[in-house]
């Protein structure tokens, strides 16, 4: 599956959580309840699948791949974010700061780590379907 599509499916799952936020019918997502387990895990699913999808073209493409997935993730989250906050729903359960400073901050920490983990995942799915098919 191309690499556009992936993130778009990433992209799209943060939107339907959020949205489920939005309606009250899911628990913001720093509740961490059944449901935004299930988001999450379905959100590694598919940064591992970017990675483990291009697992011949070696680990680097892996790692982009899982980087740019999980960035598109975490922007999309962001935008919720400040979507919900504008609206008076909360999407993450916690106060964000108003100070655009801070926001900022927070916003290019967040996005670093969530690359960081996105592309370990990938990296880890190309790394287990090369083991696998060396067997």
């Amino acid at each position: 599956m191309e690499l556009r599509y992936l993130a778009a499916i990433a992209g799209m799952l943060v939107l339907l959580e959020s949205a489920l936020i939005m309606a009250g019918l899911l628990a913001p997502v720093s509740s961490y309840s059944i449901g935004n387990i299930l988001f999450l895990l379905a959100r590694v699913l598919v940064i591992f699948y970017a990675g483990w999808s291009v697992a011949k073209s070696g680990l680097r493409v892996a790692a982009k791949n899982g980087a740019i997935v999980a960035a598109v993730a975490a922007l999309v989250l962001f935008l919720s974010v400040f979507a919900g906050r504008l609206l008076g729903r909360p999407i993450l359960g916690m106060g964000i700061p108003s100070d655009a400073l801070s926001l900022l901050l927070i916003v290019i920490i967040n996005l670093a780590i969530n690359v960081l983990i996105g592309t370990v995942i990938a990296v880890i799915g190309a790394f287990l379907r090369r083991s696998s098919t060396k067997s």
